[in-house]
């Protein structure tokens, strides 16, 4: 009688070796795949950038792009930001930025080319206060992640013993007295709390503040309405028609005023404002830029900003329609936002 044994045959340590190198190949060429992904989608936009026509327009002041060549710095360590430059292929995500260069050309404001504006760090600023360099921002592309308690800021006066002041830059007349066009390509990620909490995108004196899903009661409206804000001066510029709910979704928003009127659009769409009458001027006077907050009373961030930012421009004029139509065109092909 023949005895039926049954026998399991395992894998051999050969054939062990042969799967995972494959496994290991494979994942390596997904990683190359989606690195190639994002350099080609980074590199498509800095095409768009080189030929936009927003350097071609006259009276850039500021213009902040993420996804620029040599555009950011990062740190490790809280009490130095070193004048370096990275290129995005250096950056991985995750990193700490520490400041945040001007890519503007123009020769604006009279300054030379080498004190260009740059928003970065300060002597308060800790690791945990920085923004956040993010690989999958807004339309897929890299930008700077502001937890609620990060900032940037500009540097006025000279400091030569701070190692944080990279840049130091006299802001006299960043912006006219009465006239100013305002771009940012953000999203707002944050909830606010109570109508004395806006949260604050860009802040300059406290003659000109940007602000996301502004929760300000105004005109009699109910505190829980949203709306992003244009404070100029002593005047206030919202949403007529304001929202009950939060807008999370990716926003270019585009302010643009005159000594006669406001105007604003968001993602090229025209708003229709509570008012558009102007009569207050700004102080124009040399003063910090912030960025993610509404300056640091006491130390404390105030109306802290909670979510992406990926650009800035800004003109000292109120420039024309069809200059507006061309840079709000530029920014929505780049970061592949509809019109809404």
């Amino acid at each position: 009688m023949k005895n039926n044994i049954n026998f399991k045959k395992g894998f051999s340590l050969i054939e062990i070796s042969i799967v995972l190198l494959i496994i290991g190949i494979l994942i390596s060429g997904i990683l190359v795949g989606q690195d190639l992904i994002l350099d080609a989608k980074i590199k498509s936009a800095q095409n768009l950038t080189k030929t936009s026509p927003v350097n071609k327009i006259p009276d850039l002041t500021l213009w902040l792009d993420v996804n620029a060549e040599q555009s950011l710095i990062t740190t490790q360590t809280a009490d130095r930001c070193l004048e370096k430059y990275v290129n995005y292929q250096d950056l991985l995500g995750n990193e700490r930025i520490c400041a945040w260069r001007d890519i503007n050309t123009q020769k604006s404001l009279g300054t030379d080319l080498s004190k260009k504006i740059t928003l970065n760090i300060n002597t308060t600023h800790a690791l945990t206060a920085m923004p956040t360099y993010v690989v999958n921002g807004i339309g897929g592309l890299p930008s700077l992640y502001f937890d609620g308690s990060d900032y940037l800021i500009s540097s006025t006066t000279p400091n030569a013993s701070s190692t944080n002041t990279l840049v130091n830059v006299d802001l006299l007349n960043l912006l006219s007295p009465s006239e100013v066009s305002f771009f940012i390509v953000q999203q707002y990620e944050g909830t606010p709390t109570s109508t004395s909490n806006p949260s604050t995108l860009f802040y300059h004196t406290a003659d000109f503040l940007v602000r996301s899903n502004d929760r300000t009661t105004a005109n009699g409206a109910t505190p829980n309405n949203y709306t992003p804000t244009l404070v100029f001066g002593s005047d206030n510029y919202r949403l007529s028609i304001t929202s009950t709910s939060i807008t999370t979704s990716p926003q270019i928003l585009a302010f643009t005023r005159d000594a006669t009127s406001v105007k604003l659009t968001i993602n090229s769409v025209n708003q229709t404002l509570s008012s558009s009458s102007t009569s207050a001027t700004i102080n124009n006077s040399s003063a910090s830029i912030y960025l993610g907050t509404e300056g640091l009373p006491s130390g404390n961030l105030l109306n802290a900003f909670k979510g992406k930012i990926s650009e800035i421009i800004i003109f000292s004029r109120r420039i024309s329609e069809r200059e507006r139509v061309q840079v709000e065109n530029y920014l929505l092909q780049k970061y592949r936002i509809k019109k809404s």
